[in-house]
């Protein structure tokens, strides 16, 4: 084994929002700010719940205290000294990749949507194929299952600058 990889760390976390969620102050400041800036209460509980959960992944995984990290954000992604992570929320859930590389994760709901514009800037000819042959419903959970391998690939720093969904295969698919 290449012992530049022997105690890498990725772990992801995943939690569904509870009923009644009181948002408290939050570190960084910044955070908090844009936290309380939120005019969307759904957003507003989400965008606390994640962070929450992101304070539980960084003790959990590697023993931080969130508290005592310095935090700046850069191109819209938050970045911390001593680990790297990536946020996702959607409806009542939210989910957490830490890592000691750069890491992606994202979560969408399955919903009604106008799919075809969405096939077009995500999907390869070959998922177009399979996708028209979909029926609606299947044709939502194939388009979102796909977004989702696509985009946590692209919330890495590393990586995003780099790919266009048409050009990605949405690798592991078990009904491709």
């Amino acid at each position: 084994m290449n012992e530049g990889l022997q105690n890498r760390v990725t772990d992801v976390y995943f939690a569904f929002i509870p009923e009644n969620v009181r948002t408290e102050k939050v570190y960084p400041e910044q955070r908090n700010e844009e936290i309380n800036a939120c005019a969307n209460e759904k957003l507003r509980i989400q965008k606390y719940c994640v962070w929450k959960l992101l304070e539980r992944a960084l003790a959990r995984s590697f023993g931080l205290d969130l508290n005592t990290l310095e935090f700046k954000k850069e191109n819209g992604k938050w970045r911390c000294n001593g680990a790297e992570f990536s946020l996702s929320h959607s409806a009542d859930a939210v989910a957490v990749a830490v890592s000691d590389l750069s890491v992606g994760v994202d979560i969408e709901l399955v919903r009604p949507l106008p799919c075809e514009k969405l096939a077009a800037k995500i999907l390869t000819q070959a998922e177009t194929e399979a996708f028209v042959r979909l029926d609606e419903n299947a044709g939502a959970e194939y388009i979102f299952e796909r977004w989702t391998r696509k985009e946590a690939p692209l919330k890495c720093p590393a990586e995003r600058y780099f790919r266009k969904p048409t050009r990605m295969v949405a690798l592991f698919t078990p009904n491709a």
